[in-house]
């Protein structure tokens, strides 16, 4: 019963509430501060939170500091969102199969008697 305790505490502290969505550069769901990931054409990709953007560049801050990144060397951009469905889909899918092991353990503890 314990070992049925943790595993269902695990699964809902570590699951993932957070989602990522290609967006195109013209489009108008940029916001201050939003998470984001930027793939470059050379393959290598910067992260960091948005601090401005226009039709040229865009600038974005993380724990190296700011870089602009200009329009043409952008191969494609992630925003990170919150995700309703994950969360508290995963979370309903760990109660029932937490809840369906927790029936089925105590039916073999009462077939066993």
């Amino acid at each position: 019963m314990k070992k049925v305790i943790c595993l269902l505490s695990l699964c809902i502290i570590f699951q993932s509430c957070m989602s990522t969505k290609f967006v195109d550069y013209n489009d108008d769901v940029f916001e201050d501060q939003q998470k984001l990931r930027i793939t470059l054409v050379d393959k290598t990709s910067v992260k960091g939170q948005l601090v401005s953007k226009n039709e040229a560049r865009i600038v974005v801050a993380n724990d190296s500091g700011t870089k602009t990144i200009p329009r043409e060397q952008i191969s494609n951009i992630k925003i990170k969102q919150f995700s309703v469905g994950k969360t508290f889909g995963f979370a309903g899918g760990t109660l029932a199969v937490a809840g369906s092991i927790l029936i089925i353990a105590l039916l073999f503890s009462i077939a066993g008697n």
